[in-house]
């Protein structure tokens, strides 16, 4: 029986979580590896060796959400933790042409299935608006998307697809999208994640 790999940081250590209670309703696979670690980004992310994985298994990838801007948020306390973007600084293209390029290398050596989820929207909160930051993220979806589909066993998953049942409402909106934050990056329900994401094993 085949395994599910999970790599990447908070989001994707809950969504695995999550995963992990489905898989008993997934006759193929046995078990998931959550080699996820909370706050990482790219470049300090754990991998499973390509040796560890047969062509039955899958891999599910978050990988760059952490890399999306340069610091300059702050949390605050009232009842839960939130995280506000005080200042949108974007990630250079060059860092990201890092990112790609070693994402490409890195990605190759696996033999199985390879799900690559696209990185979800954050700080999107009603008190610090910045019009440009969801034009950048889908900018960067976007050059994800090209850089690593071709690769034969990688397919990449739009995160808007993946979030809520009323897709159609969540691509239209971003309040929507907002609503389904806990506290600006981290979602109320990984459940909806996880079962979306099973249905492309």
């Amino acid at each position: 029986m085949a395994k599910i790999h999970v790599v990447g940081a908070s989001v994707g250590a809950a969504v695995a979580r999550c995963i992990e209670k489905i898989v008993p309703q997934l006759p193929k696979y046995r078990s998931v590896e959550n080699h996820c670690k909370s706050g990482a980004k790219y470049f300090g992310l754990k991998w499973p060796h390509p040796s560890e994985l047969s062509r039955e298994d899958v891999l599910i990838i978050f990988p760059c959400g952490n890399d999306l801007q340069t610091g300059f948020y702050d949390r605050e306390t009232k009842g839960a933790r939130a995280f506000h973007l005080i200042e949108f600084k974007p990630a250079t293209d060059a860092a990201f042409d890092r990112i790609y390029t070693d994402l490409q290398a890195t990605l190759i050596p696996y033999v199985c299935k390879i799900l690559v989820v696209t990185s979800f929207y954050r700080f999107l909160c009603p008190c610090h608006i910045h019009p440009r930051l969801i034009p950048y993220i889908k900018k960067r979806n976007i050059e994800l998307t090209n850089k690593i589909s071709f690769l034969p066993n990688v397919q990449v998953l739009d995160h808007r697809i993946l979030v809520s049942e009323k897709v159609s409402k969540v691509k239209r909106d971003p309040k929507k999208y907002m609503a389904l934050l806990r506290d600006g990056i981290h979602f109320k329900d990984n459940n909806i994640i996880a079962k979306r994401i099973c249905g492309y094993l």
